[in-house]
């Protein structure tokens, strides 16, 4: 196996544990990195709702502590909420807080999430994690539903939930930063000597790297531990980790206890690293002062060009390597004669790699991954897979640009593939950061992906939302086999006639789930704090990130009662227009024919499963909302009993002020308030001059002590359901007996008759009659 010994110098204070210790203390500082200001938070109905936030860790953190608190606008007079919230290194965390299940091919588990809900008081909660690893780090916030009540816009304080955080790291300092020398034939050692104490190094792992592998040597104990026992062997304890320090709590950490080894002084210790990243190393001494000489190993699959010659000695000024050394010091290398050296070819044990070429196209998170096209410019529509060892794929994925999709894999075998003989077995696996061993019957880490010649099934797929930034791997292998129908059709793997497989595979991003939410979702993308993701927003009682989870949806009989409901109970309209008609009330009739048929068709259009819109849903609602409220300000001034001069002059005023109010807030209180306050106020100073002029009551008995009373009943009852009593689950009943009461109490609120015949000059009241 060729290795590529890299120089590994370390910046030594030789010296004992008590210099160390203090070093170590003082070379760790703690500082306020960001602090987010007040931003609104949401309740949570889909991934929509949820606000974003964004912190950066910078490199050798040993601690970062997150801050939340939230505070309502008034704690005062609004109730405190709870308030949820999720962070997660590298992209946007995955979550489903309403209990819905993922689609399937849904892969989530990437980097780990944490989580904490606290309530609104003003308080500061924290979430604390140990080394931390460096880069864009995400967190979304927003409120957990309690309550499904339906809030009219007015009637209730406005109740905003103001969320805060700041992120403050602990950075550690006292780290030996290792430049090496990338010469593939020099091997540097030099002592190190730790006591009761711990290092860490630093260094930095190329692209093509395939294996790292630290071996510590000529370790050896001095003097006799405080603990009075006196071990033999090598008292070391080695961690090892990409990207972030080693924390032995960590998956990520390798660990090796070098004294289980027995009595000897040597140490060793291998693993898989990260292309393109700095990893960390930590030597500890636990009761004991050591010293060792230590050794790093790059196994390489880049074929080597090397110079044409060496120097065989050379001076290194140390001060160019390690920058903690303050005094000029030469340290002489020798290096093997290069003479007659020819390339290198890599080592037998790397994977055969296939490369691939990224495309983007037009839009958010569009982009995919193929092989690299032929010199006429036509891209391969297979790719062969090894039977013999992994074959391997790399691409990447660029932060905060491609994080807020979809990344889709699928692969199948060729459908062409002769299997008169033999069944082949095809098992892919995705990951990220490392790559995977592939076995017969699964992979060692990642999504693992399986398609059989034997089965119905001919393609396998897997999702990943929101993949995290950086470099992934697919790694394929094919097996043949055998199925014998003594063993219960059990698979007996054999050595395959052909050293190669044709397979297809498809590699792309996009949005939500294959650029769709499926029959009962659609997908948006949203932009919080400048960072743009994809989700989908699903209807009729479906949930998830697909809209496939279907416990709580909705019957095809019950949206149809409720898209009936809601546009049928229009037809109660029709008694107050006959009766209207009836009265001579003709512009009232007319307008609550209109109110009639925008509010049917309005809910029509705005209903889920069964819907039908005629135009726009904004100029449905518009319509809906302007007939409704002027229809009510016309009853009112019909109730008045004014001449026509003024009845004519404030059907004008009315129409022009309730359209400004109505696209000004449509949904807010005084846009239904003004109106009545007005109304009522009119009909009080217009009855009260009839009863001074006719020195008698007014309207007619029959009106105050029959009709009255029914109307006010009918709409009191209807506005108290429609302010208070309005959830999500009864909408459909209670917005339409709503409907039904504010109609009928039309029918009764109308005054008993206009004469058409009946004409009165300006500022003259006519009489009731």
């Amino acid at each position: 196996m060729w290795r590529i010994g890299l120089v590994i110098l370390l910046c030594t204070n030789v010296g004992y544990l008590s210099a160390s210790a203090e070093q170590n203390v003082a070379g760790e500082k703690t500082v306020m990195l960001s602090h987010l200001m007040n931003r609104q938070v949401f309740e949570y109905r889909a991934y929509k709702d949820v606000q974003i936030f964004h912190y950066d860790i910078p490199e050798q953190v040993s601690k970062a502590t997150w801050n939340f608190s939230a505070l309502p606008t008034n704690l005062n007079r609004c109730d405190v909420r709870d308030v949820s919230v999720y962070l997660k290194y590298g992209s946007y965390p995955v979550i489903n807080p309403d209990g819905a299940e993922y689609p399937s091919h849904f892969r989530i588990h990437q980097s780990p999430i944490y989580d904490t809900i606290f309530i609104s008081d003003g308080s500061h909660h924290t979430i604390t994690v140990t080394s931390p690893t460096p880069g864009d780090w995400y967190a979304v916030a927003f409120l957990p539903i309690t309550r499904a009540r339906i809030t009219q816009k007015g009637l209730f304080p406005n109740c905003t939930i103001w969320f805060e955080s700041s992120l403050s790291a602990t950075i550690i300092s006292d780290v030996i930063v290792v430049f090496p020398e990338v010469q593939a034939h020099q091997e540097i050692q030099l002592y190190q000597e730790i006591e009761n104490a711990s290092q860490t190094y630093k260094f930095y792992v190329p692209a093509d790297t395939w294996a790292v592998q630290v071996n510590v040597s000529r370790c050896s104990a001095h003097g006799v531990p405080k603990d009075g026992k006196s071990d033999a062997g090598c008292p070391l304890v080695v961690m090892s980790s990409g990207r972030s320090l080693p924390n032995p709590d960590h998956p990520g950490t390798a660990t090796t206890n070098c004294s289980n080894n027995g009595p000897v002084a040597t140490c060793q210790q291998e693993w898989v690293p990260w292309e393109e990243q700095w990893h960390y190393l930590t030597i500890a001494a636990p009761n004991h002062h050591v010293g060792f000489t230590l050794k790093v190993l790059f196994q390489s699959c880049a074929p080597e060009y090397p110079l044409p010659r060496y120097l065989l000695v050379n001076d290194l000024d140390t001060r160019h390597i390690c920058s903690s050394i303050n005094k000029t010091s030469k340290l002489r290398v020798i290096f093997r004669n290069t003479n007659n050296q020819s390339r290198i070819p890599p080592p037998p044990n790397c994977f055969a790699r296939i490369p691939l070429m990224r495309k983007t196209y037009g839009g958010n998170f569009l982009f995919e991954f193929d092989q690299l096209p032929f010199e006429n410019g036509s891209s391969p529509l297979k790719a062969y897979v090894s039977t013999l060892s992994p074959t391997l794929m790399s691409f990447e994925i660029r932060p905060s640009h491609d994080i807020g999709g979809t990344l889709n894999f699928e692969v199948g075998l060729d459908p062409f593939l002769n299997t008169s003989y033999h069944n082949v077995s095809l098992v892919a696996c995705l990951t990220h950061g490392v790559r995977s061993e592939v076995l017969p019957d699964r992979c060692t880490v990642g999504a693992s992906l399986h398609v059989n010649s034997s089965s119905s099934l001919t393609v396998s797929r897997v999702s990943i939302p929101y993949p995290e930034p950086g470099l992934w791997y697919i790694t394929m292998q094919a097996f043949c086999y055998l199925s014998d129908p003594l063993l219960n059709h059990a698979q007996i793997y054999i050595d395959c006639p052909s050293n190669k497989t044709a397979v297809y595979f498809g590699l792309a991003s996009g949005s939500c789930v294959f650029g769709s939410c499926g029959r009962y979702g659609r997908c948006h993308q949203y932009i919080s704090s400048g960072f743009i993701f994809s989700t989908c927003v699903c209807s009729v009682g479906y949930r998830g990130w697909g809209c496939t989870d279907d416990k709580k949806a909705l019957s095809s009989s019950e949206l149809l009662m409720g898209s009936l409901l809601l546009t049928l109970s229009n037809l109660f309209f029709i008694p107050a227009i006959i009766v209207a008609l009836r009265r001579k009330f003709f512009t009232e009739a007319l307008l609550y024919c209109c109110t009639m048929f925008f509010s049917t068709f309005y809910h029509a259009c705005d209903e889920e499963g069964y819907s039908f819109c005629l135009m726009r849903l904004s100029v449905m609602q518009f319509c809906d909302f302007y007939s409704a409220i002027l229809s009510f300000w016309l009853t009112l001034i019909s109730m008045a009993d004014l001449g026509h001069t003024l009845t004519s002059l404030l059907h004008m005023g009315g129409a022009v002020g309730v359209a400004l109010g109505v696209v000004y807030d449509q949904t807010g209180l005084w846009v239904f308030l003004v109106p009545a306050l007005s109304g009522i106020f009119i009909i009080m100073l217009s009855w009260a001059s009839h009863m001074r002029r006719k020195k008698g009551c007014y309207p007619q008995k029959t009106y105050w002590f029959l009709c009255l009373p029914f109307g006010m009943a009918l709409a009191a009852g209807g506005l108290l359901g429609y302010a208070f009593l309005e959830t999500d689950h009864n909408y459909k009943f209670v917005h339409s007996a709503w409907h039904a009461a504010m109609a009928l109490a039309i029918v009764f609120l109308l005054p008993l008759r206009r004469e058409a015949e009946e004409y009165s000059p300006p500022g003259v009241i006519p009489s009731h009659s």
